[in-house]
């Protein structure tokens, strides 16, 4: 069946304004797979304005609560979409807040703090003394030579003949099953 332009541009704009394909059949008096097809073929989506969590959230709310007469999946739907919004706007809050606290921490140069970290007040009980704890997982003070005085202690002759030749694409080295190659 052919339907005029009009209705066609009709149910574009309707979807442009993120009205479901199925509340634009009704509105239009169209049957729902029609418009899925219309949209698939027109490529609809890719007309759709790119929008944040919160502005779909917030446009979907406003639809529900100016509905009358809704059922209760609607009301349900309704519930979980402003708990939703409450959720991401205090995780916007938190984010916002924490990166205010690194800003004020970097412009005051507290983040130059020399591989150290903590700063808060841990006192031992004389007179309240700060004590700063040592950055976790450190290595800055490991270097080549110290890793080359273990190895040519601690490793096997082939883990060392794999060590000396690293840079070589193949390596063939005899050694038996049970043994490891780390």
């Amino acid at each position: 069946m052919k339907y005029a332009e009009e209705v066609r541009d009709a149910a574009r704009a309707l979807y442009l304004k993120f009205n479901t394909p199925k509340e634009i059949a009704a509105s239009l008096g169209l049957p729902v797979r029609t418009v899925y097809n219309w949209a698939i073929r027109g490529k609809w989506n890719e007309m759709l304005p790119a929008e944040s969590v919160e502005v779909a959230i917030a446009r979907r709310v406003e639809r529900l609560t100016n509905k009358d007469g809704k059922n209760e999946l609607e009301l349900e739907e309704l519930r979980f979409l402003v708990s939703q919004h409450v959720k991401l706007m205090a995780q916007k809050n938190k984010h916002a807040e924490r990166m205010e606290e690194i800003r004020a921490m970097v412009n005051t140069g507290g983040a130059a703090n020399d591989g150290w970290q903590g700063g808060g007040e841990e006192g031992d009980g004389e007179g309240g003394k700060k004590r700063k704890r040592p950055r976790k997982n450190d290595v800055s003070e490991l270097t080549k030579e110290i890793f080359d005085e273990k190895a040519a202690g601690h490793l096997f002759e082939y883990q060392q003949y794999v060590r000396e030749h690293s840079d070589e694409l193949f390596r063939f080295i005899l050694k038996g099953r049970q043994e490891g190659f780390t």
